[in-house]
């Protein structure tokens, strides 16, 4: 049951956001040669990334725990180059920026389901306590906090940019914050953070390895497309 819950919220994110992205293409209407250009990217980026992910996963590549460290290697390097790649290629795209606001803000209250199972990967020894809400992991409250930041921030127009800027920013480092909890964990237990529960690899293979290397980039993805939207918010 645990194994088919990241699968399917793997899926739910995927498809939440990619169609609500091509109806928002479509209302756009932009020259042809540029929303194919768009549809290529997005659907090749994707089922890349995922291939990429399945082959990692057959093949156990981020099973060792020598040095040097192949998660932070293969994954986290590899992520955030696309994503200052994308920052720097996108930051004035007009399509980016008329993404309505309060959507990308509203999506990130999927991360009350990661926390849930995360909780529920913690009792199965697949993560430390210290990467559930029962640890030192707070970011249930960023999933909790979305659909408000959404209404009151972009709706309503409530919540000073300056706040939902400084609100993206720490969702990012929230994210960041749990994956160095799991790496501290899988590497060097007790030596950074005190973790005291046991880990195994299977946190690294699929599909347990959607987690970390697909819903946890997706929020840190959401909230730099936010970013990039708040640099043209105007109330």
């Amino acid at each position: 049951m645990l194994e088919l819950s990241y699968i399917a919220l793997s899926i739910v994110m995927a498809a939440g956001m990619i169609i609500p992205f091509f109806k928002h293409l479509n209302r756009l209407n932009p020259a042809p040669r540029i929303k194919t250009k768009w549809v290529y990217t997005v659907l090749g980026t994707l089922g890349a990334w995922l291939a990429y992910l399945l082959i990692l996963s057959s093949f156990e590549s981020l099973c060792s725990t020598d040095l040097p460290p192949r998660i932070p290697l293969l994954l986290f390097v590899p992520f955030i180059v696309f994503m200052i790649r994308f920052y720097i290629k996108h930051k004035n795209s007009p399509i980016i920026q008329n993404i309505p606001l309060q959507y990308t803000s509203a999506m990130q209250s999927f991360r009350i389901l990661v926390e849930i199972m995360l909780l529920y990967s913690f009792k199965e020894n697949l993560v430390p306590k210290a990467a559930t809400f029962e640890g030192l992991n707070f970011d249930i409250l960023m999933g909790i906090s979305a659909p408000f930041i959404a209404h009151f921030g972009f709706i309503r127009k409530r919540i000073p940019k300056k706040i939902l800027v400084a609100w993206n920013i720490l969702g990012m480092l929230m994210v960041l914050f749990v994956g160095v909890i799991i790496a501290n964990a899988f590497y060097a237990p007790n030596e950074l953070i005190a973790v005291h529960d046991d880990m195994t690899t299977d946190f690294v293979v699929m599909p347990y390895l959607l987690l970390p290397a697909f819903l946890a980039p997706t929020a840190i993805f959401l909230h730099l497309v936010s970013l990039i939207q708040l640099r043209g918010f105007k109330r």
